[in-house]
Parts: C-alpha cells; structure tokens; sequence
C-alpha cells in the first residue's frame, strides 16, 4: 500500500469516527436523562436531600434512629445506583468526583451513625445461669451471612438491603455468601470489608466495590458494570460488560469483560482471565448478556498512562505459573 493510500484510508477512518461521534452527541440531547447537566442537577439535589435528612437524626428519639438510618443508608444507595447508571455517558473525571462525594458522604453517614448509636462494649461477666440471647429490634435488617459465623470476630453491622439493593459492610475475616434468587437483578454493594471471602453465585445487575482490604471476591456474570474503588491487597474474580477500577493497589483482577477495562490512580494490578465456575454459571452469562467466548480481560486502559507507545506501569498480565487454578 502506497503512502498517499495510507493517508486516504486514515482520513476515511478519522472522518466515520467524527460522524459516530456527532451521531452519540445528537443522541444523547435527544435523551435529556443521559446529558451531562441532567445527572448533575438530580444528583446534586438527591445529595442535598441526604444531608438533610443526616442532620435531621440530631433532633429524633433514640428509638427513632435505626429506622431513620435505615432509610438513609437505602438513600445512598439509590444515588449510588443512579451513578452507576450514568457512568455510561459521564466523562472519566465527573465518575471519579461523583464517587469521591459518595464515598465521603457515606462515611458522614457511618461517623453519625457511630456516634448517636454507639455499639455496646463486650465485657466477660460471671453468670450464674444460662440467658437467654437478646433478639434485634423488628426495625434493624438482618445480616445474611454463610452458616452460623465467620473466620473470626464479627462487626455487628447490618446487611445492605432492600427493593432493588444487596451486600455487605463493615464484616471481618467472614465469609460471605449470596445466592443466585438473592442477586438476580439487584445491584450489589461492598463496602468497608477488611478480610473476607465473598462469593456471589447468581447474576447482580451491578457491582460496587469500595474500602476492602486483604478480600477475595468472587461473582457471577454481572449484567452492566463492576466498579472498585479504594481497595488494596485484593483479588476480584467478576465477568461484566464493562469495568472500572479507581484508586485500587496491589490487587489481582480475574475478569471476563466485554469491553476494554479501565484503571485510573491505580498501582500493581494484575490481570487473568476469569476461571470460576459453578452450577448453572452457563445460564447465569446468557440472563446477564454476556457472550462466553469474547472477553477482552487483556485489554486495559489506563487514564494516567497516555504514552501509547510503552505499557502502562501501573498494571500487568498475570503469569500463568501464579494464578489460581480452583477456587474451592
């Protein structure tokens, strides 16, 4: 191929990707949900109503508070969610500063929620007879947790749940367990686990991932996207269509994505190709739309890396003589 039929065909290639491009922009004003301006006007009134309603648990009764938690916390993750839905369309760094708020306003939530309702103090004490154990107020949800315990100690914390939200937070060297009817369509979050083993046999809607340290997760096909954010020392096993990964260290990810998966502010991470199974995970990728035989778990884009030429040092292949081969 000549020099002049090289610049003809890159010109060609140059002027079709300016059409996609004005043909994704008529699209996307043709659809006000998914403009720029829409998600920052809904989400900025959606935080404001949260932060509300946080200094509204200053002035309520202390039998009041854990059924007004309870309806924050399912606040957050509707915006959450909303979030979510919208990384689609919102540049690398309006997701990023999007989740920066979340994750701060999630730990004003918690801070508050520590100091207007405070766990009580475990003491030995003798007893000269059996009691019978406390049972939980009506009001406060119940953990979904595998057996009768974990590894070790654990936080007292509440399952994440409601209509359309399911996971975990704040747990401790657990194990962690949700069934295929328990993530079906629900969007799923993990937050503030330090040690646990988590294994999610059906097929989420979404997942988020944030403040896990020393955790190995593993999930079926995930219907749209996988966030992490602020996460070290973890290995993720997940298939989805699309994943991000912000402000994450020295973790191994086992994927099988649809598109090309995206790093930003991250350091050491490691990537395989996604190897877990178990029964019915055939069925569970046909009801998440996930394709089986494409996966693109090599290709990796990373935001701080635009030197095109030379490979990002912030992530590389994992080699095959130190990956997993079962995960049972």
């Amino acid at each position: 191929m000549s020099s002049v039929e090289a610049r003809l065909r890159e010109r060609e290639a140059a002027r079709r990707a300016a059409q996609e491009q004005r043909r994704e922009e008529r699209a996307r004003e043709s659809r006000p949900e998914e403009s720029l301006g829409y998600f920052n006007q809904q989400f900025s009134a959606r935080k404001t109503a949260i932060e509300a309603m946080l200094l509204e648990a200053d002035s309520l009764l202390r039998d009041q508070l854990p059924s007004h938690f309870e309806r924050l916390f399912t606040e957050y993750h509707a915006l959450q969610k909303f979030t979510s839905d919208s990384a689609l369309f919102l540049t690398s760094y309006d997701l990023r500063s999007s989740q920066q708020l979340m994750t701060q306003l999630e730990q004003d939530i918690s801070a508050r929620q520590d100091q207007l309702l405070p766990k009580k103090k475990f003491a030995f004490k003798a007893r000269k007879k059996e009691a019978p154990q406390p049972q939980p107020p009506p009001s406060q949800p119940q953990l979904v947790e595998e057996g009768k315990g974990g590894r070790g100690e654990v936080k007292a914390s509440p399952v994440i749940a409601d209509e359309n939200l399911v996971g975990f937070r704040d747990r401790r060297n657990d194990k962690l367990q949700l069934g295929p009817e328990e993530v079906r369509g629900h969007d799923v979050n993990l937050s503030g686990l330090r040690g646990c083993d988590v294994r999610l046999r059906g097929p989420p809607s979404t997942l988020h991932m944030s403040r896990m340290e020393a955790c190995l997760v593993l999930c079926g096909p995930v219907a749209s996207s996988v966030f992490v954010e602020d996460c070290k020392d973890c290995t993720f096993v997940v298939a989805c269509q699309q994943l991000r990964v912000h402000t994450t260290h020295h973790s191994k990810f086992y994927i099988h994505v649809s598109s090309r998966a995206i790093i930003e502010d991250c350091s050491h991470a490691q990537f395989a190709p996604y190897n877990w199974t178990y029964p019915d995970i055939e069925r569970h990728f046909e009801d998440a739309g996930l394709d089986g035989k494409r996966n693109n778990w090599s290709l990796v884009d990373d935001f701080n890396w635009l030197a095109s030429r030379d490979p990002s040092p912030n992530w590389s292949v994992l080699p095959e003589a130190e990956r997993a081969a079962s995960w049972d």
